[in-house]
This record gives C-alpha cells, structure tokens and sequence, in this order.
C-alpha cells in the first residue's frame, strides 16, 4: 500500500501547485509591476530564454511561478531534501535532482 499513499502525496502536491497557480493569476490582477535587476547565471539565463519560448509566457511570469513553486517546496519539502536539491540544480546534476524530488515529495509534509 505504500505505492497508493506516495501516489496520493504526488496528487496532493499537484493539486496543491495547481491552486497556486490560480492563486497566482487572481493576484497578478490586482497587483502591480515592479521592474528588478537581478544577477543570474548565463547558463539561468538560457534557460529562462528556452522556458519563455516554449512556453509562450513572459519571462516574468516564467519567474513568478518559479518563486511561488520554491516558496511552497519550502512549505512542503523536508529541508535537508530542499538544501540537497538546491545544490544538485546549482550543479547543474539533473537526474540526481530528479531523484532527491522523487524522494522528498514522497517524505512531504502534506
């Protein structure tokens, strides 16, 4: 039965994302702009310019969610998976970053 609850977990924290999104939208209505100037790598920002394209949103939106996602991984996320994950995607080491998401949403605090 183990499988059926990480299965329910994983669910939880996609309808938990999609509620965010909503949340994000309706906020995004009634909030205002703010021009920033951030330092990010060159390799961040190929990324973002890759997201924007295939995804057809605009690079603040892009940033937005990517805030609001890692703001509820802190919520969700034991910390110690948190702190792994953030040096494995700053490394740059994908499928190891892919494995400790795989482990932490099946240890999250839902």
């Amino acid at each position: 039965m183990a499988g059926v609850k990480n299965d329910s977990q994983i669910s939880n924290s996609i309808r938990a994302l999609s509620q965010m999104r909503i949340s994000m939208k309706e906020m995004k209505k009634t909030e205002g702009k703010l021009r920033k100037t951030l330092s990010i790598r060159k390799s961040t920002n190929k990324r973002l310019i890759m997201l924007y394209a295939d995804l057809g949103r605009q690079q603040s939106e892009i940033v937005d969610v990517s805030v609001a996602l890692y703001d509820l991984m802190r919520e969700v996320i034991p910390e110690e998976y948190l702190e792994e994950l953030s040096d494995a995607l700053l490394n740059e080491q994908h499928d190891l970053a892919k494995t400790i998401l795989r482990e932490a949403l099946i240890n999250a605090k839902l």
